[in-house]
């Protein structure tokens, strides 16, 4: 069980109870990290994250910290006597609503506004969410790549019971020695027209390179690493500059056209208690939102 904290709330992020099918078969119930992608289940965590924050592509594209109430099955096997391992996961859960504003209405804000798309899982609703995800790995090389899917159905044809969502996302990874890359790539297609009058196509990617000389004969060396991370957004179906970006957490959850640049160095104490300090650069197509941060982050797993 995982319990999130804030101010005025105490939420549940994670809950569930898993039974064991086989040795390659494993079926989970309750409220889990939706199996999309890799960055979703493995590296938001804030000890394992590289980057005090989450690429732009994993904000508004293909939302990160993603929990989903249902079923899913998952599990991982060797391809016959090969180097090759695959893993799977198949899942049906509640849905995702239509966002609404204050006033109970779905405006460009609400449904433009993926942290509060998602955040309609939380209740039940008139819509399903299912989808799944296939992996490949070899472990020996420190490689893996997959493609995932995740489709949202309303129920009924009534507007204000559920969207219709397609979302597709890809990725690869390298992890061997001193070195460790991501990839990872999505589209989300919003049936958002009877709202706004158009649908929303969301699409982004980020690449991340980091290097840690664990080799070094240094030890204080050895507990440094570098990262280096780009990130691209781009929307159709409506206009960034349209938003009210009051309505959102901060100028980076506004979706927008986007290049970002971010530049980092942690210090891990322990493998999973680490310093970070971070420096973002976004450039804004034709709406530049001055949103270039510095951060700084302590972490620690226990």
């Amino acid at each position: 069980m995982e319990l999130e904290f804030a101010l005025n709330e105490v939420e549940v992020g994670q809950a569930q109870v898993d039974f064991f099918l086989s040795d390659c078969l494993t079926l989970s119930a309750g409220r889990f990290l939706a199996p999309i992608g890799f960055f979703n289940e493995q590296q938001y965590f804030s000890w394992i994250n590289k980057f005090p924050d989450f690429p732009a592509a994993m904000l508004q594209v293909s939302r990160a910290d993603f929990s989903i109430n249902g079923l899913q099955l998952r599990g991982a096997t060797y391809l016959g006597d090969s180097p090759v391992k695959s893993d799977y996961a198949f899942y049906a859960a509640n849905g995702l609503g239509v966002p609404l504003d204050k006033n109970g209405n779905a405006t460009l804000n609400a449904v433009a506004n993926l942290d509060a798309l998602n955040d309609t899982s939380k209740d039940a609703n008139n819509a399903v969410a299912y989808g799944g995800r296939v992996g490949f790995w070899v472990p020996k090389w420190g490689v893996n790549a997959g493609v995932s899917g995740f489709f949202n159905r309303p129920y009924t044809q009534d507007t204000t019971t559920g969207m219709n969502i397609d979302l597709w996302n890809i990725f690869a990874n390298y992890t061997q020695g001193n070195w460790d890359f991501h990839f990872e790539g999505a589209q989300m297609f919003q049936k958002t027209v009877a709202f706004i009058g158009d649908n929303i196509v969301r699409r982004g990617f980020y690449a991340q390179l980091a290097y840690r000389p664990y080799d070094c004969p240094n030890d204080y060396l050895q507990k440094l690493q570098v990262a280096f991370r780009y990130s691209y957004t781009h929307f159709n179906g409506f206009d960034p500059a349209a938003l009210d970006l009051s309505q959102f957490n901060s100028p980076v959850d506004s979706p927008a056209d986007r290049n970002q640049y971010a530049f980092g160095i942690d210090y891990y104490f322990q493998p999973s208690m680490v310093l970070k300090f971070a420096y973002e650069l976004n450039y804004e197509t034709g709406n530049y939102l001055k949103d270039n941060v510095f951060m700084s982050e302590f972490a620690w797993n226990f």
